[in-house]
């Protein structure tokens, strides 16, 4: 089996894959990627009331909290450690948001905080997913799919090629390759979204604070601050009015003056027009595992085992559905 892509998703169903059983080849160029340069949140109290907000009557609340209890199982398998120090939000109209909480069973405190919500080290999460035994790596690009009778030949940019009876599309947002329509037409609904995000040397917060268009969570030697949803940008170049922005709110959020130490990073998202992730067939041998929007890794275990299940050709999950790729 291949996976082409090693972002979180890819490096999910990999090892999920190799879990049950399969030998599975990640097949990525290498570098830095949106999933290795997030805060890492599984956070599905946050992300469902921010969801809510946004979209009015949707509530996802039931499905990010599956996704996460999802993700618990898988990271117990692959060694990930998990943070469960929970979140607070300090913005507006905290009342409501305890009371949302409250009814979708996310058991908030007064401030409103909840200890629904978790957190992972990217690094150490990226490295023990790849590290899972039947999991190997070939550092090179993909720039082609086929589908002769032996199975899909998939060509590299160094020469070669691998073939696979069973691939799994993994590529975010930029991924670009030739192949049959059907996927051309699954790639095509997938919308960038750059995300700027600060690292700062030693800002000190307990949990993850929230408020309106920004953030600030635990850290490796400090805390992470953001994010941007640069909607359709696809540049990577840091843009020094968010970082001035993104600074501003951070010290009204914790109240603080922040170090001067920030190094600011650059992720491009994938989203699909409904926000929630491309996971499933598209053809027969050829899955994908695309477009979780700024829930990668909160979304990345239930991604993996709807990719898996399908090419098991088992029953499907109660939200295999809501994840079709070919649901539009």
């Amino acid at each position: 089996m291949l996976v082409i892509g090693a972002g979180v998703l890819g490096l999910a169903s990999a090892a999920e894959l190799a879990l049950r059983g399969h030998s599975v080849t990640l097949i990525d160029p290498g570098g830095p990627n949106a999933s290795s340069v997030a805060a890492g949140m599984i956070a599905p109290a946050m992300e469902a009331l921010l969801e809510h907000r946004a979209s009015g009557a949707v509530d996802h609340a039931a499905l990010f909290t599956r996704a996460r209890d999802r993700f618990a199982v898988l990271a117990k398998a692959a060694g990930v450690q998990i943070s469960r120090q929970g979140a607070v939000w300090a913005g507006q109209h905290g009342r409501d948001v305890y009371r949302s909480w409250l009814d979708w069973g996310f058991e908030p405190t007064p401030e409103p905080a909840t200890a629904a919500d978790w957190q992972i080290d990217p690094a150490q999460a990226m490295a023990q997913l790849a590290a899972v035994p039947g999991v190997s790596r070939l550092t090179d690009q993909v720039e082609s799919l086929s589908s002769p009778e032996t199975g899909w030949t998939v060509s590299l940019t160094s020469g070669g090629a691998r073939v696979a009876t069973q691939v799994v599309v993994a590529t975010g947002a930029l991924g670009y390759l030739k192949g049959p329509q059907a996927l051309a037409s699954v790639l095509q609904r997938v919308t960038p979204i750059r995300g700027q995000l600060g690292h700062v040397e030693g800002l000190s917060v307990d949990r993850t604070w929230r408020a309106e268009g920004i953030y600030a969570a635990p850290a490796p030697d400090g805390a992470v601050i953001g994010a941007t949803m640069d909607v359709g940008r696809t540049d990577a170049q840091v843009d020094a009015a968010q970082s001035a922005d993104l600074v501003r709110r951070a010290e009204s959020l914790l109240g603080q003056t922040l170090p001067h130490s920030i190094r600011w990073r650059v992720g491009i998202r994938g989203a699909s027009p409904d926000g929630l992730p491309l996971a499933g067939t598209v053809l027969p041998g050829l899955t994908v595992a695309l477009a979780p929007r700024r829930n990668g890794w909160l979304m990345s275990a239930l991604v993996a085992a709807t990719v898996a299940d399908a090419i098991e050709d088992r029953a499907p999950g109660p939200d295999a559905a809501v994840l079709n790729p070919l649901r539009f």
